[in-house]
């Protein structure tokens, strides 16, 4: 069992040449801390967690080992004994929420949009914002404001960071990068004669994630990884992203995927879970019954319509 202890006065208060701008990062470094760490004893308030029940979740266990999670405010200690995870929740379409509780608390947020019926005001505040690309359904500015405050950070493909000049642009091969979590933007666009100019290459992202499992441990074992596809067909660049724990993939031609295409990228990435998403009305049973018999790469089917 591990623990951490996290403190209101951030070290960073000590450590600065400067300060008050030292006193000032410290603050707020130990602000963020405080809620993170209340996120992890006390969950999100009843009001939003009562709002989040009517989405689809999964949950991913990080890490064997458990983490005790204590914390003093107004003189008073909490603890509280994790097991480090993920929590997938499965809004609509092609939009995600991602919640890790481990090493660090980061609430991710993927292509926000409340085209679907989605009040973002009764969503968690995002420490993430993650977006692939400048379409209706998957960029909106209002719903990305209602869950977004000085604190979040927002990454985008070089188009969204023109239009709505606040985010982060990630070109490909750029990495954003911590000690708990990587995101590695990736190449995501059509292929098929006639569909290129949908999703043209060099425009848009799919993402990698990476979340660190133990701080201590190397190689492979250290992070486990998602890969976000974005909008795409299947693309070379897939061979190349590495072990990848769960996969995302988009099924919805003429936009993005037939059934046997999503096949075909199935088999180039081998995850070990894959979810198919942003697929309409397409018949996903062909991808279901061709990896039936495959112990290797489980397909799982959510309301991602």
């Amino acid at each position: 069992m591990a623990k951490i202890f996290l403190l209101v006065i951030s070290v960073a208060l000590l450590t600065s040449c400067d300060f008050v701008k030292g006193f000032k990062e410290g603050v707020k470094m130990g602000k963020k801390i405080v809620e993170n760490a209340d996120r992890v004893v006390n969950g999100y308030g009843e009001e939003v967690e009562t709002y989040l029940t009517r989405f689809e979740r999964d949950t991913f266990i990080l890490d064997q080992q458990t983490i005790d999670y204590t914390f003093t405010c107004d003189g008073e200690p909490k603890t509280k004994t994790i097991q480090p995870s993920l929590i997938v929740t499965f809004i609509k379409h092609g939009t995600l929420m991602l919640d890790i509780k481990g090493w660090d608390c980061t609430l991710i947020h993927v292509d926000p949009v409340s085209m679907f019926g989605i009040d973002y005001s009764k969503m968690p505040k995002a420490d993430i914002v993650l977006v692939t690309h400048e379409h209706g359904d998957h960029m909106d500015t209002v719903a990305i404001s209602a869950i977004s405050d000085e604190e979040t950070r927002f990454y985008s493909n070089e188009r969204v960071a023109e239009i709505t000049g606040v985010s982060k642009a990630l070109k490909e091969g750029q990495i954003e990068t911590s000690n708990t979590l990587n995101i590695i933007p990736v190449a995501a666009y059509n292929t098929t004669e006639g569909h290129m100019d949908f999703h043209p290459k060099g425009r848009d992202n799919g993402y990698v994630l990476e979340i660190c499992r133990d701080p201590m441990a190397v190689g492979e074992k250290r992070y486990f990884r998602i890969y976000i596809a974005g909008d795409t067909e299947p693309i070379e660049e897939m061979k190349s992203l590495g072990d990848i724990d769960i996969a995302f993939i988009p099924v919805n031609q003429p936009y993005t995927m037939t059934a046997e295409q999503a096949i075909e990228a199935i088999e180039m990435i081998k995850p070990k879970v894959v979810y198919p998403y942003h697929y309409g009305e397409t018949d996903l049973a062909p991808i279901v019954e061709h990896f039936k018999e495959n112990g290797d790469i489980e397909v799982r089917i959510r309301q991602m319509q």
